[in-house]
């Protein structure tokens, strides 16, 4: 009986060690930052990633306080307790999951976009006593996505400018040719062949807005 014990005990070992290191390898090799946090706010482990970037050993990392653990010289910190809308403090709260964006300017003066998620973790009498949290490094999509909306919204404004200029064009020549002859007819008194003038000034100006409006339109 000791010796069918032993051989249970051994054989539990070993599948708890394999999937211990699957475990491990699954959350090392996802390219995003992932740290367990007690509800205390202290960090009892992280992957890889983080690890890789602050190139500061796992061993000194953790045990810090969640808000003074970076994934990156230039990110925000993971959580922030004092912070009522912090993922961390919301999951804790509600007991569900929850999710931010984060902005920071780096070093190097470059707006970088950040999604932060958090999973409380629970123990068998429904405590929370974990927290995970994921951060995602999503600048390239952000800015992609931002680019994209803007190109859209100029090439909206370059079709209303030409379906404007060509609209007004028409109508414009028509009141400057009419107002053109009646500031060169003479036999129209002096007062009334100036106003027509003016006209004339003001639609040639106008004429000059359109033809910017369509440069603007073109691709």
């Amino acid at each position: 009986a000791l010796s069918n014990a032993v051989s249970v005990g051994a054989h539990c070992r070993m599948r708890l060690d394999h999937q211990k290191l699957l475990l491990e390898a699954i959350v090392d090799e996802v390219q995003e930052d992932i740290a367990l946090i007690s509800a205390s706010g202290v960090v009892e482990d992280l992957n890889r990633n983080i690890v890789n970037r602050l190139g500061t050993p796992k061993a000194e990392l953790v045990g810090r306080r969640c808000e003074t653990l970076r994934s990156g010289p230039d990110d925000p910190p993971l959580c922030d307790p004092s912070d009522a809308a912090c993922p961390f403090r919301v999951a804790l709260a509600t007991g569900k999951k929850a999710e931010r964006l984060h902005t920071a300017v780096s070093a190097d003066g470059r707006l970088r976009y950040y999604r932060t998620y958090t999973y409380p973790i629970a123990d068998g009498s429904g405590r929370i006593g974990h927290v995970v949290g994921f951060r995602r490094d999503i600048t390239d999509r952000t800015v992609g996505e931002i680019s994209a909306r803007q190109a859209e919204r100029i090439e909206t404004m370059g079709r209303l400018s030409s379906y404007l200029a060509h609209e007004l064009r028409n109508p414009m020549f028509a009141a400057s040719g009419f107002a053109r002859r009646l500031a060169n007819m003479e036999e129209l008194p002096e007062a009334a062949r100036e106003r027509a003038g003016i006209v004339v000034e003001e639609l040639t100006r106008m004429e000059a807005l359109l033809k910017q409006f369509l440069e603007f339109a073109r691709p």
